[in-house]
């Protein structure tokens, strides 16, 4: 699947996880002020057969987790941060 979060004032907010690529393919864009959010890790392709890719760019633009950020534990993950995105983990970048 795809997840697109676009703009200034665009949020997802997750009570958990933010999964991108759980058993399949998925892509999450953050893009020119949007904001993704998690209360706990943000699993980037990280499981067996997965592929994910999460791409954060533009100032203003955000992921943030109060966990782990996992990008291809035991999948694909690619994780791309440009042109003044950030991704912050409150724990871990593994």
């Amino acid at each position: 699947g795809t997840v697109t979060i676009s703009g200034a004032g665009s949020t997802l907010t997750a009570g958990d996880f933010i999964t991108v690529g759980y058993g399949g393919t998925g892509t999450l864009t953050i893009s020119d002020g949007g904001a993704a959010s998690a209360v706990d890790d943000v699993d980037i392709g990280s499981f067996t057969g997965s592929s994910g890719t999460v791409t954060i760019s533009g100032a203003g633009s955000t992921l943030t987790t109060d966990g782990d950020i996992y990008v291809g534990v035991s999948g694909t993950g690619t994780l791309t941060i440009s042109d003044g995105g950030v991704a912050s983990a409150g724990d871990d970048v593994r």
